[in-house]
C-alpha cells in the first residue's frame, strides 16, 4: 500500500501522521487540479475540526511516539470536515501543489484535532487504508505529424512552387 499512518495521542489530543510515496505516480509536467485525502471511519458519521499540515522533521512509523514526534510543518488546510457514508474527505490540494513542485515526492501530512473530539479512522493495517486521490491535467503537447504526412505536405508545397515558377510573369 502507498499509505503509512501513525497516530500518537495523550488524553484527548490526537495527532496522526501519514506518508504517501508518489514517486512515479504523477505524470511529468502534470498540473494538480485537486487532491483529496480519504479516511475510512468505522464510527458514526460526524463533523471533525482538523488542522492539516506538513511535517517538519524525520520520523519513523515504528519508533515515533508522542514524546518524539516531529513538529508541525507548513499549514495546508484547517476546517470542519464531515464524514459521510463512513468516509472523511479532506481537501489537501494545497499540499499536493507543494509536492508537485518539489523534485522529491515523498509526501507527508500531519492531521491534528483542533478540539476534544476523537476521530477514529482505519490505518493501513485496517479494512480500508487511507487513500490520496489526486486529479491532474496533463500538459498540452503538439502532436507532430507522422513522417508520411510531413513528406506529403512537402511534395504538395514543391508542386505548388513548380507550378508557380512555370507561369509567365
Amino acid at each position: 500500500r502507498l499509505a503509512r499512518v501513525c497516530t500518537v495521542f495523550p488524553l484527548l489530543i490526537q495527532i496522526s501522521m501519514l506518508r504517501f510515496n508518489l514517486k512515479n505516480a504523477l505524470p511529468t509536467g502534470a498540473s494538480v487540479q485537486q487532491a483529496v485525502l480519504i479516511l475510512s471511519t468505522p464510527g458514526l458519521d460526524a463533523s471533525y475540526n482538523l488542522a492539516v499540515s506538513g511535517i517538519d522533521g524525520a520520523w519513523d512509523e515504528s519508533t515515533v511516539t508522542w514524546n518524539n514526534h516531529p513538529a508541525q510543518g507548513a499549514d495546508y488546510a484547517a476546517g470542519s470536515y464531515t464524514a459521510a457514508s463512513h468516509e472523511l474527505r479532506i481537501d489537501v490540494t494545497n499540499a499536493a501543489l507543494h509536492w508537485a513542485t518539489r523534485s522529491e515526492l515523498a509526501t507527508e501530512l500531519m492531521l491534528a484535532m483542533t478540539d476534544n473530539q476523537d476521530l477514529q479512522a482505519y490505518s493501513k493495517e485496517g479494512q480500508i487504508a487511507p487513500r490520496l486521490e489526486i486529479s491532474c491535467a496533463l500538459p498540452v503537447q503538439d502532436n507532430p505529424d507522422d513522417q508520411q504526412s510531413t513528406d506529403a505536405k512537402q511534395l504538395a508545397a514543391i508542386k505548388r512552387l513548380e507550378q508557380a515558377s512555370q507561369r509567365p510573369l
